[in-house]
């Protein structure tokens, strides 16, 4: 009963921090225009000789789309994908699409689709004969031709043109994007009157831009609805790239791109002409950007009119950056299609802005700075925690006089998460400079937490702080964390918005031990009242704050504040747990998760997290569309777990506690007799780090970065007593 009072906190927060948000929509329009230019880079849309692209990205909505797909650097992949809704995976057939009129190894495109597919094309003017290859290659909760299927089902029609295709190579990966769950597309032109003979590009073919442009005419004379144009050329010159010198390279791109620039010209007249929407994308980025490891394309959109502006959606919640799997949404709900619980992504949305452009390029820099350097600095922290763990162990078994060197290195490791807080506040971007502020920022506040504080208030301050500043910063919608290298990637497209889970384990860690810390160093001036309101009333914040759609938006770290924080306050509180308390406490946890996914639920769809997402798909396909979402997670967490620097470092941690309970003999009990109140912080940050490994799809890693204050305290205090008792 007492735990159950001591949640209360928790879950009147639920039912009293989420409320509906205003809704968010579009009006349709007769057509749609989407342009799918591959290999196109940001600086392009500078480019002082394109000029009706520079025109476009002043007056359009402009974005950079993260291009992941299900299969990395590969572009058929990333096509699929945008049809799909899902990262998807293309096999080498899936780029083999014909007009049913041609023929393919002699044999006509008709009868090659019957007999791999045993069905009768129909109307259709575009099949693909390996729709079935395609669907095999993914998993069976994935659809490809999602998107082709519902314009299908609302009379909404679909036309392709274009390719990729080189001298005796066919490559169509628009028909991925277009076609329906059959591998039909109602409409369009992909064959070779789509190319042709270059006067000066090694490809030998190019894009025949007039006879496009007379197609989409000819379309839009008839019934109104989505036209794509996949226009190959720099996706053609990918391809051939090691095979000529730079030079021809360079000025073979730049008279493809003066070609596309005309085209893109007469296609915006065009679309003024006939109300028509223009969804301009990169598919997938050079090979130039994907070299750097940048996944990041331009986008710009024209619904129905010009707006000046950038690029958001629901699924990112980050002002410049989308994902491809918001263009699926995106179209339908431009013809005014109900998309809920069809996909995970979220219609695009236009916030107002000038200079968009130069704001996306300080964008890219930024994010790719931190996307490259991430390992360069988080690497030679995990070897250096692994080091000073396991050297620390070592020393203690010997009792050798050099371990008095540990503590300050043990402290210097609980200090680079709030450091690495901190950087985004540092003006340069360079490595170097950043090494220097974050091995200058170290040992300076290693030297004064030393000098100026006693043992305990001086691992529970910096751990405070460092919890205070990540709640601050979650409350002004993360701008640290969102830049940070310990934070969230968005060209790695993990999460954009909300609290990583690096970020969750490091709040879950410093808070339990930070508050351990500060009640036993306070525990003669704390009066016990003040206690029993202050820890529930912190925990139940913070766990409202980890799991909020407007904060947090992390389920599982919910899930492991409220079981972590639940630990705590009984071992604080000297109650038993017992197989009573346990029940009270699932019986909680199920009542926030219900109270979080409702109002998530409830709000406009296109305000929603991934949390009011996912109960819609399964509010819309029944409990059985859960196990898809859970079996994806799962994946993800098993492989983390084997490829991910973190795991080793989880490992370390654990080690180290087995290892110390079993030598120096009886040191672990006498530091818990002499500091009892850290019984408490010690069991909830063990336990919560084993709740966060299970309960988050990337959970080691979460699980490792609260270790990170959990292990190295003990491992302090350990150093301390030695040294006092043999002092």
């Amino acid at each position: 009963m007492h735990l159950l009072r001591s949640l209360i906190p928790v879950i009147l927060s639920f039912l009293l921090l989420f409320s509906p948000s205003q809704a968010y929509g579009q009006g349709s329009t007769a057509s749609l225009f989407i342009v799918l230019i591959p290999g196109l880079n940001l600086e392009d849309l500078k480019a002082p000789q394109l000029n009706h692209l520079q025109g476009m990205a002043a007056k359009g909505s402009l974005g950079l789309m993260n291009t992941l797909s299900g299969s990395s650097k590969h572009l058929p992949s990333a096509y699929l994908t945008l049809g799909s809704g899902f990262r998807a995976i293309a096999p080498k057939e899936g780029i083999l699409g014909l007009e049913k009129t041609e023929e393919f190894h002699d044999l006509k495109a008709v009868d090659l689709y019957t007999r791999y597919t045993g069905n009768l094309p129909g109307d259709a003017s575009i099949v693909h004969p390996y729709y079935y290859a395609v669907a095999a290659a993914n998993l069976p909760d994935l659809q490809p031709g999602a998107l082709g299927t519902i314009l299908e089902k609302n009379a909404v029609p679909v036309a392709l043109l274009g390719n990729h295709d080189l001298p005796g190579i066919l490559s169509r990966p628009g028909v991925l994007f277009a076609m329906d769950k059959t591998g039909k597309v109602a409409e369009g032109a992909i064959d070779q009157r789509c190319n042709k003979i270059s006067t000066f590009s090694p490809t030998y073919y190019t894009t025949n831009y007039a006879y496009l442009l007379k197609k989409t005419k000819e379309i839009l004379q008839g019934k109104k609805g989505l036209i794509i144009l996949d226009l190959g050329d720099l996706a053609r010159l990918e391809n051939l790239r090691e095979e000529m010198a730079p030079d021809v390279y360079q000025k073979t791109r730049e008279s493809m791109l003066a070609e596309i620039d005309v085209f893109m010209g007469q296609l915006r007249k065009l679309s003024q002409e006939h109300g028509a929407g223009l969804l301009f994308i990169t598919p997938y980025p050079s090979k130039t950007q994907a070299l750097k490891g940048n996944t990041l394309a331009p986008v710009i959109y024209y619904p129905n009119r010009s707006t000046s502006g950038l690029l958001s959606s629901a699924s990112t919640k980050r002002t410049g950056i989308i994902t491809n799997l918001d263009v699926a949404p995106t179209v339908l709900n431009f013809f005014n299609i109900d998309y809920a619980g069809v996909f995970i992504g979220s219609p695009l949305q236009v916030i107002p802005r000038e200079n968009s452009l130069d704001f996306l390029f300080d964008l890219q820099e930024k994010l790719l700075a931190n996307h490259q350097q991430r390992p360069q600095i988080l690497k030679p922290y995990v070897f250096l925690q692994i080091v000073v763990v396991l050297s620390t162990i070592c020393l203690l078994w010997l009792r050798h006089p050099w371990i008095k060197y540990c503590r300050s290195f043990l402290l210097l490791l609980t200090l680079v998460p709030l450091l690495l807080l901190l950087l985004p506040l540092f003006p340069g971007i360079g490595l170097i400079p950043r090494i220097l502020f974050i091995l200058s920022g170290l040992i300076l506040s290693t030297a004064v937490l030393e000098k100026k504080c006693d043992l305990l208030k001086r691992l529970a301050y910096p751990y405070l702080l460092t919890a205070f500043l990540i709640v601050v910063d979650l409350l002004q919608g993360a701008p640290l964390m969102k830049n940070s290298l310990l934070g969230y990637d968005p060209i790695s497209g993990a999460r954009y918005y909300g609290i990583g889970n690096e970020y969750m384990g490091v709040l879950l860690g410093s808070s339990l031990m930070g508050l351990s810390l500060l009640t036993e160093a306070f525990k003669f001036y704390l009066p016990k009242v003040a206690a029993y309101l202050m820890l529930p009333l912190l925990a139940g914040f913070l766990t409202c704050l980890v799991s909020a759609p407007q904060w947090g938006t992390n389920v599982g770290g919910g899930i492991t504040f409220l079981l972590s924080f639940a630990i705590f306050l009984l071992t604080f509180f000297q109650r038993k747990i017992n197989t009573k308390s346990l029940i009270t406490l699932g019986l909680c946890t199920m009542l926030a998760l219900t109270a979080l996914f409702y109002f998530d639920l409830k709000r406009p769809l296109e305000a929603q997290s991934h949390i009011g997402l996912a109960a819609r798909i399964i509010q819309e396909q029944g409990l059985a569309s859960f196990f898809p979402i859970a079996s994806r997670k799962i994946a993800m967490n098993i492989k983390l777990i084997r490829y991910t620097i973190w795991s080793r470092v989880f490992m370390t941690f654990l080690g180290t506690f087995a290892l110390l309970f079993y030598r120096p003999p009886g040191l672990v009990k006498r530091l818990m007799e002499r500091y009892p109140g850290l019984k408490a912080g010690f069991g909830a940050g063990i336990t919560g780090s084993l709740v966060a490994l299970i309960m988050n799809d990337s959970g080691i890693v979460a699980a490792a970065t609260s270790m990170i204050f959990v292990a190295p305290t003990l491992l302090y205090l350990a150093v301390e007593s030695i040294a006092k008792d043999e002092g």
